[in-house]
């Protein structure tokens, strides 16, 4: 109701059933082994416990394949990071 005090403890639930809500989501669509993919060396900072993974060495030139972009901006590096936890 407009002009009206916000109870306290009913907007903490709020908060708290949406950071649930949120989390659940998030394991949903990135459960443990899932794979992301990302131009940044920097390890995901969303939900668990996430490793890089490195390629066989002896993938050889499908490594370098693979690891490597070029966009508009120039060419890159992906690196693939799975989830452990």
């Amino acid at each position: 109701i407009e002009g009206q005090a916000a109870d306290a403890k009913a907007t903490g639930d709020a908060i708290s059933g949406l950071q649930t809500n949120l989390t659940a989501a998030i394991a949903a669509l990135f459960p443990i082994g899932a794979v992301y993919v990302s131009t940044s060396s920097t390890a995901p900072v969303f939900y668990g416990t996430w490793v890089e993974i490195t390629m066989p060495a002896t993938w050889g030139d499908i490594e370098d394949g693979m690891r490597s972009y070029t966009d508009g901006a120039g060419t890159g590096t992906l690196h693939f990071w799975r989830r452990t936890a």
